[in-house]
Parts: C-alpha cells; structure tokens; sequence
C-alpha cells in the first residue's frame, strides 16, 4: 500500500502546485477583467481582444519569462473597481502603481498576499477601507499609502517590513488615533518617513534616533506632545525635519545642532519655549529656518548672520527681543524673512536685501 500512498501525494502535490501557480493565459484574463470593470479613456490602448500581447500594452511590464512584474497606471483618470487577488493572476508582480485615480474595491486584501512585491503606491486615491496586515510583503521597500481615507486602526505590522525604504502615509485623517511605536526603529534602511496629518499622538519615540538612514522625517499636523528627544540629533543624514502643528513643548534640543546634512527645519505653531539654540544656527548647509508661533524667548543669535546658505527665515509670533543681526543677509540668499509679533526692536539691516532676492 505504501507506493500507492507516496504516487498519491506525488499526484496531489503537483495538483495544488500547478493550482497555485498563474499562467500566462491567467495573465491574459487579468487584463480582460481590467476592462471590464475599469474604464478610463487611457485603457483603450489595451486592445485585449486584438492579438496584441499585453506586455506591450502601455503601464505593463514583463520580466524575461514573459511574467507580468510591473503595472503602472497612475494618473491616467481611471474609474472603477479594481479586480480582487490580483497577484493569483500575475504572481511575479514587482511594482504595483495605481495612484490618482477613482480606484475602489476590497483589493487591498489580495495586494498583501503579493510575497514578490518591492513597490506599491496607491496614493490620491481617496478609498475608504480599512487596511490589512502587511507582513506578508517581506520584499516591499517603497509604500505610498498617502491621500487617502482609510479608517479603523494604523496597520503596525508594517513595522516588520524590515526592508523599507520610503514610506508615506500622509493626508489619512480618518484613522483612529495611534502612537509612533518604540519599534518603528527596526525600519533601520528606512530614509523617507512622512506621516503628516494621520492622527498621530503622544510622544516621539526617542529610538528614531536609531534611524540612521533617514534623510526626510515628517511628523507634521498631528497632535505629537512631550519634549522633541535630543536623540533626533543622531540622524546624521537628514535633511529635512518638520514637526510643526503638533503640541510639543520644552525647548528646541542643542542636538539639533549635529544634523550637519540638514537643509530644512520646520517646528512652527507648537508650544516650545526657551531660546534658539545657537549650535541650530550653525548647521552649515541649513536653507530654511522655520519656528513660528511657538513661546520662543531671547535674542536672534548672531550666529544666523554668518550662514551662507540660508534663504527662509521666519520667526514671527515669539516673544523673541533685542536687535536683528546687524549682517543677516550679507553672506546668505535671503528669499523670506518674518519676524513680525515679537518685541525686537532697532532697524531692520541693510543687508537683508544684497542679494537682490528676497520677496
């Protein structure tokens, strides 16, 4: 009986996996279904009916076996319901790119299952569904989830997608409210990272500061609290920090003053007080300078008259005091500069306007 029982599972084995596996004649129906339950007039170079194979359809692309590993339609003012499971049709699908479109349906639940996916961006298209379990996508390392209208909770698996690059989840403010975990710092390839207006709130975790690779951190128009952790003055490769619209308080960390690749600086309308660090001012490539609405106390440093960089600065809605400094815009491009609502006194510098720049 034994033979029988093993030519048995052979039979069955080779059943499931030739079940599991997509053909190219799957493919074909994938795109045959696209057309049904999609329409956009930039569809209708894909001519499902004419011979024509789809690799060669624009937005389609095909690796060398003649699998599907990309599909790119973003923008082209498609309408409809996006077919379910798609990667049951077209297993190798690398990159999946459906942003700014009218795009809905429950597809999202078969995208997660797409183990070889390395992109996905399905940003502006304004769904309102809730998010699945990502962990699945082990290869992703670009995930633009932004301008949406997802509901229900923040999908914290993603903190295990360990290979990400570039995340955006900005503009979702329908979510329930959630915290940055401590652990978001297991993301240590991660360089973008914009969750601007997703109801964030609580504090920054200070294991960011782990986050070395980060070159964008945004965390603006949320409702983050605490002090900014001196541990963000670690990310020795950003270049553009902004947290304002949030509640933060304390002071402006000196640290802050080690991010010598930081070209902007934006942590207006919160409630930080005490000075501005002098050690911020000299950051040597630092372009824009933005702390705005805030209970920010003492004098300008002078130091901010010596950059050569330096083109926004704006710092209105303080309680700064003492004089501007005399050269603030001799050795800078001075494009923008408000110091409106604050009790500086003496005259604006001569020098503000060298540059023949400023607006």
């Amino acid at each position: 009986m034994a033979p029988k029982a093993d030519f048995f599972l052979i039979v069955l084995f080779g059943s499931v996996f030739c079940f599991c596996r997509a053909t190219k004649h799957d493919q074909s129906e994938f795109f045959e279904l696209i057309k049904t339950s999609l329409s956009g007039q930039a569809l209708s170079g894909w001519d499902v009916n004419g011979g024509k194979s789809y690799c060669n359809f624009t937005g389609v692309f095909c690796n060398n076996r003649g699998y599907v590993d990309g599909l790119n339609i973003s923008g082209w003012s498609i309408t409809g319901k996006f077919p379910d499971n798609v990667c049951s049709y077209l297993p190798e699908l690398r990159v999946i790119d459906i942003s700014r479109n009218n795009i809905h349906g429950n597809f999202l639940n078969g995208v997660v299952n797409c183990s070889s996916l390395e992109e996905l961006n399905m940003s502006s298209i304004y769904i309102r569904t809730k998010l699945p379990d990502f962990s699945k996508l082990v290869s992703l390392r670009v995930l633009d989830l932004s301008y949406n209208h997802f509901t229900g909770d923040f999908p914290m698996a993603i903190t295990n997608l360990t290979n990400l690059e570039v995340l955006y989840f900005n503009e979702n403010d329908k979510l329930k409210p959630w915290k940055l975990p401590e652990n978001i710092s297991r993301l240590s390839k991660l360089r973008v990272m914009v969750f601007t207006t997703c109801m964030l709130y609580g504090r920054i975790p200070a294991s960011i500061g782990n986050m070395t690779s980060i070159v964008d951190l945004e965390l603006s128009g949320n409702y983050l609290s605490g002090r900014i952790p001196k541990e963000l003055g670690l990310l020795k490769n950003l270049q553009q920090l902004e947290l304002y619209y949030n509640q933060l308080s304390g002071t402006i960390p000196e640290e802050l003053g080690n991010l010598t690749e930081l070209l902007d600086l934006d942590i207006s309308v919160n409630a930080l007080n005490g000075n501005i660090p002098v050690s911020i001012c000299r950051v040597p490539k630092l372009q824009s300078l933005q702390l705005y609405n805030n209970n920010i106390t003492g004098e300008i440093p002078g130091e901010i008259a010596e950059s050569t960089t330096l083109s926004i600065l704006s710092l209105y809605r303080n309680f700064l005091s003492g004089h501007v400094p005399g050269n603030l815009g001799f050795s800078s491009p001075m494009i923008v500069l408000d110091l409106s609502e604050n009790n500086i006194t003496g005259p604006l510098p001569a020098e503000v306007c060298r540059r023949g720049k400023l607006l």
